[in-house]
């Protein structure tokens, strides 16, 4: 009975302090991944992407000296429009591909992995109404989603932070991340196979399924970015994690010395 006392107490002191460490996982966990963003609103100009073989199509980022089809080859091509942060403010994309193209590749499935040419750049700038300034260099990394509205993800590298305290805080990593989501894609012609106008309209798979002639355009209609976590904040939440591992550990032992004797 005194051994069915003891066991009934210990369980309670687990389960109490089990939970208490929960909670503290999670105020950890949600610190690490709530971050604040820059809401991107419709851009002025549209994304182009035109399948140049069964695996890869060409990108266009913006309006500018042949940013679109027929080239896809320009410089100071422009993607940019309203942005929020705490305040309405404005964002830009200026991109120069310094004679190359920007393609994606398809490996499988619906992520189309972004090819930079050599020597491009491509550049970020957001300043809100009230002074919030970032800056930096991008990266694009993917086309995602093979749908009528596929996203663009993609990395910044930040060089440049000015504002007020919350500003510099939430952007206060040397990179950010990124999600720009493109409204309904529109193609012209409309994707053809051999019997007609392909089941599903305009989507990027079905630029791979036509003779290669369409370009499908968008603008961006909304995404969002936000600072990488610190690795500092990733391992405190890994620290938490093998913190509560060890103390149900020792809980156990605990137990059985006592259910023994």
């Amino acid at each position: 009975m005194t051994r069915t006392i003891l066991d009934w107490m210990q369980t309670r002191r687990l389960s109490a302090s089990l939970a208490v460490t929960l909670l503290l996982l999670a105020v950890s966990a949600a610190s690490t991944s709530a971050q604040t963003q820059i809401s991107f609103q419709n851009s002025t100009q549209s994304v182009s992407l035109q399948a140049t073989s069964g695996t890869s199509m060409n990108i266009g980022l913006g309006t500018g000296s042949l940013c679109a089809s027929p080239g896809f080859v320009g410089s100071n091509c422009t993607l940019s429009g309203g942005a929020v942060f705490d305040d309405l403010g404005s964002y830009s994309f200026t991109t120069n591909t310094n004679g190359g193209t920007f393609t994606a590749t398809n490996s499988g499935g619906t992520v189309f992995g972004i090819n930079t040419p050599a020597g491009a750049t491509s550049l970020f700038n957001f300043t809100g109404a009230d002074g919030d300034n970032l800056m930096g260099s991008v990266n694009w990394v993917d086309v995602a989603n093979g749908s009528a509205n596929p996203h663009f993800d993609g990395i910044l590298n930040i060089t440049s932070v000015t504002g007020d305290a919350a500003f510099k805080s939430a952007f206060s990593t040397s990179t950010a991340t990124f999600d720009l989501i493109l409204s309904s894609l529109s193609c012209s012609p409309a994707p053809l196979n051999g019997t007609g106008t392909i089941n599903g309209g305009c989507n990027l798979e079905n630029l791979f399924n036509n003779n290669f002639s369409s370009v499908a355009s968008a603008q961006v209609s909304s995404g969002q970015m936000a600072q990488t976590p610190e690795p500092a904040s990733l391992l405190l939440f890994g620290s938490g994690l093998l913190a509560c591992g060890a103390f149900i550990r020792r809980r156990r032992s605990t137990s059985v010395s006592v259910a023994s004797a």
